[in-house]
């Protein structure tokens, strides 16, 4: 079998407990997962890691560097869902490949997209 190429991505945050509980209210498709040995929690997603880490001076948190792409199956639904919960929108742009729409979102976590493939 042929590994992912990407094993995680990190979302720097100010609160990591909040951070977590968010993404996976935000994306029920996630999977609380804990390493003891080094006593670090994160989201599985597919078998790729969303590392939700703390912001420090050289990587701050909130909507900067990063942005996470997310399929959903109906998009309308997942954008209702995520600004039920607080996300804003911040712009739409369009890509005409194999994604129709990706509005991008701010949350006090992160930037983040919703897209659906068409």
């Amino acid at each position: 079998s042929t590994k992912q190429p990407i094993m995680a991505v990190l979302v720097h945050v100010s609160d990591v407990q909040a951070g977590l509980d968010w993404y996976q209210l935000a994306f029920s498709i996630t999977t609380r997962s804990y390493l003891p040995e080094s006593n670090f929690e994160f989201l599985d997603v597919g078998g790729i890691q969303l590392e939700i880490v703390p912001s420090d001076e050289k990587v701050a948190a909130g909507a900067c560097g990063s942005v996470v792409y997310w399929a959903v199956p109906d998009l309308e639904m997942a954008l209702l869902h995520v600004q039920s919960i607080g996300a804003k929108l911040f712009r739409v742009g369009f890509i005409q490949v194999s994604i129709i729409i990706i509005p991008i979102f701010q949350h006090a976590f992160s930037s983040f997209c919703v897209v659906a493939k068409i």
